[in-house]
């Protein structure tokens, strides 16, 4: 990539920054509209650009959708947005909305979540704990012949930026996708135990990692392939980086390995990815942020998208749950991501609600009575 198409990528970033800010704060002087490019479906919005973009993926399952604003007074506000919630079926808000009046009907969703990966004394006993898949994997990468590196020369933080992390999460996240500064890599290689770790295949950098010690856990912060480039993904780079980050961790005398922040929800192919390392959810990293959701439970938008998506989600106390429109034992998951959560909740069917006589008004934690806990013991 010529240094002109970097600068015209990296001003583009600089402008959707600046477009994003200003989205952020109108959202808490009004409501959003998204709807569908035929507006059969949709949702309201107080919140930043994040929210919007990701249920604009998740809930509308659209790129091509329609945006309009509205100014709404402060004490109009709590009306319209329930207003909204009934007619679409979902509203979301922003962070600061989780602590007005609308709190018990709120369903809280984290941004992202940490999957950790713990490592026991030897290499070999970690190796031979892993999925089947997953060795078979990790020992292609090793014969592919790549190696590794690592230096904290802050001289390199602008080519990570702009050669191997912008175009990996523009690739990989499009709008999305939230770009590294550089300034924020050079103080974290100043002012903290973080390094550089490049994987290389002959002298070519094919994929560069920032990497942090943070004490108990050797953390994956930032990674970006070069010039974005998946074929480097499917041949093994990213494998290699993780596997040789496990090494690194254990020759620093560390017994954790950080995954780094990954979406919640459990049909995301990077939470399936990290996961299959043997991880567990990490319950005291809760520092990612998260979306505020009102909802219809009844309302078929709704009803669709928890049968597609699976997530962690927080009750009122701010234990752990996994949400579904799904019994837990119709889906897939690992032990450590079991013993992480307090509970299973599904979303009732608008039939069985009426069956069960349940309410929609907030029961046992959650943002309403639809929600109906599920039994782990059995899994």
């Amino acid at each position: 990539m010529s240094a002109i198409d970097r600068w015209k990528r990296i001003s583009r970033e600089r402008i959707r920054d600046v477009t994003r800010r200003l989205e952020g704060f109108s959202g808490r002087l009004g409501i959003w509209n998204i709807t569908d490019h035929n507006q059969q479906v949709g949702f309201a919005s107080c919140g930043a650009w994040h929210e919007r973009l990701r249920f604009k993926r998740l809930y509308l399952e659209s790129e091509n959708t329609k945006r309009s604003f509205r100014f709404v007074t402060s004490f109009k506000l709590e009306s319209e947005l329930m207003r909204e919630t009934e007619r679409l079926g979902l509203v979301v808000l922003n962070g600061s909305e989780g602590t007005s009046s609308l709190k018990s009907h709120i369903l809280r969703i984290p941004r992202f979540v940490s999957l950790v990966v713990d490592l026991p004394d030897t290499i070999e006993e970690y190796f031979s704990n892993l999925p089947t898949n997953r060795r078979r994997q990790v020992r292609q990468a090793i014969d592919r012949g790549y190696r590794v590196e690592y230096n904290r020369e802050t001289i390199f933080c602008r080519e990570f930026v702009q050669a191997y992390n912008l175009p990996t999460v523009q690739n990989s996240h499009g709008e999305e996708g939230i770009i590294t500064k550089e300034t924020e890599l050079i103080k974290l290689l100043r002012e903290s135990d973080t390094e550089i770790m490049k994987v290389l295949k002959g002298d070519k950098c094919i994929l560069a990692g920032i990497c942090i010690n943070t004490g108990d856990a050797y953390q994956l912060y930032k990674v970006g392939w070069l010039n974005g480039d998946t074929r480097w993904v499917k041949e093994g780079a990213h494998t290699f980086h993780i596997w040789q980050a496990i090494i690194r961790a254990r020759e620093l005398g560390l017994s954790i390995l950080d995954l780094g922040g990954t979406p919640p929800f459990l049909d995301d192919g990077v939470f399936n990815y990290k996961m299959r390392w043997n991880a567990r959810l990490n319950t005291k990293r809760r520092t990612l942020g998260e979306h505020c959701l009102l909802m219809n439970p009844g309302h078929p938008a709704v009803q669709s998208f928890f049968q597609r998506h699976s997530m962690i989600v927080y009750d009122s106390a701010n234990r752990i749950y996994f949400c579904s429109g799904h019994r837990p034992s119709n889906l897939k998951l690992c032990k450590g991501i079991l013993d992480g959560i307090s509970g299973w909740w599904r979303l009732a069917s608008p039939q069985e609600a009426k069956d069960r006589g349940l309410d929609k008004e907030p029961s046992n934690g959650m943002p309403s009575g639809w929600f109906a806990p599920e039994p782990l013991d059995d899994l």
